[in-house]
């Protein structure tokens, strides 16, 4: 059996137009309410500043290559209204297609590209939102003493793994929409399997597949994760996270604000701590589903 005949099957048969279309929609919704405003806020407060924290700066060796000194939320912040308008054009691609059905045996190159840029975005969406919250809890321990709840180990280890994806997907998010559109309609719609692979790969070179240069965004984005996102409670779940991740964010900026200023607030630290044990808890759910359903 090969690799993608193995993966077919954790699959469900079959996932509805209307399911993918849904969960763009719940990406746009979580970048426009949950994720641009604390990133513009984030610029804001660092305008003219630098990061202060050994491991904060290390996480930015891969922005700093890529897009060099240019201020960083400035351009994350940029990086989420291109994703926007490219949720806005994949929806417009889905809506072409001819069948209201995707059938996971007769899936296309092209309508895979699709899942996998849709689920990149997410990605980009979510990871920003992490990334937000570590900075925030790295920065404000500089002003105090004591140690302060933050995210776990995991979290963190999960940032430096996928920093290169993130930087390479932002590079995504900041093409020309013209230019992106232009690319994934060029995508075959050969139906996937090993064989089609091997033979337009062999007399078009891997391009023909990976028109965007997505190849580290891919290894750390499941271009199947829409055929299980309709799994009951797990959207639930996902939402709730996403409005906590909102949360903690607006009183981390509150509070780096604050201990700029030299004042302590230790009913601020103590609801951050509560939020941050409920953000872990919450994670832990999600990741035993993703686990249960081969996410």
């Amino acid at each position: 059996m090969s690799v993608f005949d193995a993966l077919l099957r954790k699959l469900k048969s079959a996932v509805y137009r209307d399911e993918i279309l849904d969960s763009l929609n719940a990406s746009r919704e979580a970048i426009s309410k949950y994720t641009l405003p604390p990133v513009n806020e984030a610029a804001a407060l660092w305008k003219g500043k630098k990061f202060n924290d050994a491991e904060v700066i290390s996480l930015m060796e891969g922005y700093r290559k890529g897009q060099g000194n240019k201020p960083v939320f400035d351009q994350i912040s940029l990086g989420l209204e291109g994703a926007l308008r490219k949720l806005n054009i994949l929806e417009k691609l889905l809506k072409e297609k001819k069948t209201d059905v995707e059938v996971t045996s007769a899936l296309t190159y092209n309508r895979n590209t699709l899942i996998q840029l849709g689920c990149a975005v997410e990605f980009f969406s979510v990871y920003t939102r992490r990334l937000l919250n570590f900075i925030y809890y790295r920065e404000c321990q500089g002003y105090i003493e004591e140690p302060i709840e933050g995210p776990k180990k995991v979290d963190t280890e999960w940032l430096i793994t996928c920093s290169r994806a993130y930087w390479e997907m932002l590079r995504i998010t900041l093409m020309k929409d013209e230019d992106l559109e232009d690319k994934v309609r060029r995508v075959p719609e050969n139906i996937m399997s090993d064989e089609t692979r091997r033979v337009l790969v062999s007399v078009q070179g891997v391009q023909v597949l990976d028109p965007l240069a997505m190849g580290a965004v891919s290894n750390y984005v499941n271009p199947f994760y829409w055929f299980y996102s309709h799994v009951a409670g797990y959207q639930a779940k996902k939402y709730k996270e996403t409005q906590e991740e909102a949360k903690i964010l607006e009183l981390r900026a509150l509070h780096l604000k604050k201990l700029m200023e030299r004042q302590q607030d230790p009913k601020l630290q103590a609801e951050l701590d509560h939020i941050q044990d409920r953000l872990t808890l919450r994670r832990q759910e999600l990741a035993e589903m993703e686990n249960d359903y081969g996410l």
